[in-house]
């Protein structure tokens, strides 16, 4: 079972003031804003998807066709041994 984890506080807010009024004058023009610009972006490049799940196994068939051959050799002495032993 797990822990709850604490709840996040947030910090008090300060409450507004009341600001002073003032009247807009008769001479003052509507400001523009600036409209935002649309770049165009660069087609996605794709990524090749690998088909082999990543599990951990870094074994390569090189290691098993090694140790493969040192058992096979040591048999192969290991018989010599004996029937030369019988004879």
């Amino acid at each position: 079972m797990t822990a709850k984890l604490p709840q996040p506080t947030t910090p008090p807010t300060a409450t507004p003031t009341a600001a002073p009024t003032t009247a807009p004058q008769a001479a003052e023009q509507p400001r523009r804003t600036a409209q935002p610009t649309v770049q165009p972006t660069a087609a996605p490049t794709v990524q090749p998807v690998s088909t082999i799940p990543a599990t951990g196994d870094t074994s390569s068939p090189i290691l098993w066709a090694a140790l493969l051959l040192c058992s096979g050799a040591g048999l192969a002495v290991t018989a010599y041994k004996k029937n030369r032993h019988r004879s």
